[in-house]
């Protein structure tokens, strides 16, 4: 798709931050906190503001631009346009994680028990793509790894008591009320860091474009190449699964956005692509929590429903399977 906006990406990137610290400020004062101002005190509203809101809001930063990053990564890639990180199997490998860490340690946050099993299946998956030559052969073993881990995840719900399944059903809807400072202040150095790599990259990126055979003329190694990218989005995906469980549809949403306002360069598209997914994201959390007040939705719920029409408009346009 074309560009169709007249503002150059520079402005239109400055554009997007604008509007993303704008309704980032908007979402820290709305919500019934404020009514409670003249019972409570402006105290109880700075507490609320620094322990509860503040990290609740850089949550939505962080995850909404990794899984967007990471989406853009994934449809470069695999050349085609509906991938999403999803399709390697590292959401299901965070969830039986999660599940296996509430059932043992039912006190404590499922953070590292989603993240490790994400990074223990991480390695015989890495070995077994070294055998891959083709796109479809990657995917087929994404989609595998994750069969796997959800049989395993449903033989132990099936075997486990209401307690446990009930924590887990909470955490598997994917909520940003989990997130505090603690796992913030881990997850988030990592994810920048992986976001910076990849944007270092855009060159290849934009290579890939062309196809593997053009980018193999131009000095990339493509197989290498794309393992390396597998390795960062598996990597990230699993820190924000493991963060506020699995939020879907972000990853296939930003990126298509990002194209439709920017040029396809990658040293833009990525940077936008991480605005827009931190946007959409903010945006998501704050409507879940204020629609049905005084009870609160997950954000992964309204995520879910709203990519899935999207998903459905994608699918009904003419030649969406395949890359740009």
């Amino acid at each position: 798709m074309k560009n169709i906006l007249q503002l150059s990406p520079k402005s239109t990137l400055l554009s997007l931050l604008i509007a993303l610290l704008l309704i980032s400020l908007i979402t820290i004062l709305l919500g019934p906190v404020n009514q409670l101002l003249q019972i409570q005190g402006i105290h109880y509203i700075v507490t609320v503001a620094l322990q509860l809101r503040l990290p609740r809001l850089m949550a939505t930063w962080v995850i909404g631009a990794t899984l967007a990053v990471m989406g853009l990564v994934s449809q470069r890639i695999f050349h085609n346009r509906l991938a999403s990180p999803d399709v390697l199997g590292i959401s299901s490998s965070a969830s039986l994680g999660a599940f296996i860490s509430i059932l043992l340690y039912p006190t404590m946050p499922p953070f590292w028990g989603a993240f490790t099993a994400s990074l223990l299946l991480l390695f015989p998956f890495l070995l077994l793509i070294q055998t891959a030559h083709t796109t479809i052969q990657f995917l087929l073993l994404g989609v595998a790894v994750g069969s796997i881990s959800s049989g395993i995840l449903a033989f132990l719900i099936n075997i486990s008591d209401t307690h446990t399944i009930s924590q887990y059903l909470f955490w598997s809807l994917g909520s940003l009320q989990v997130v505090d400072w603690k796992t913030l202040s881990i997850s988030t150095p990592i994810l920048m860091i992986i976001i910076f790599i990849i944007w270092r990259q855009h060159q290849a990126l934009d290579l890939l474009l062309f196809g593997d055979i053009w980018a193999e003329t131009r000095g990339i190694h493509v197989k290498h190449f794309r393992i390396s990218m597998i390795l960062l989005i598996s990597i990230a995906v699993a820190l924000t699964v493991s963060l506020a469980g699995p939020i879907g549809f972000i990853a296939l949403i930003a990126p298509h956005i990002a194209k439709i306002i920017l040029p396809h360069q990658h040293v833009w598209l990525i940077p936008a692509s991480a605005v827009i997914g931190a946007l959409i994201l903010t945006m998501s959390d704050t409507l879940a929590r204020l629609l049905f007040l005084p009870y609160e939705i997950k954000a992964g719920i309204l995520l879910n429903i709203l990519g899935g029409l999207y998903f459905i408009f994608l699918l009904t346009r003419r030649n969406m399977w395949y890359d740009d």
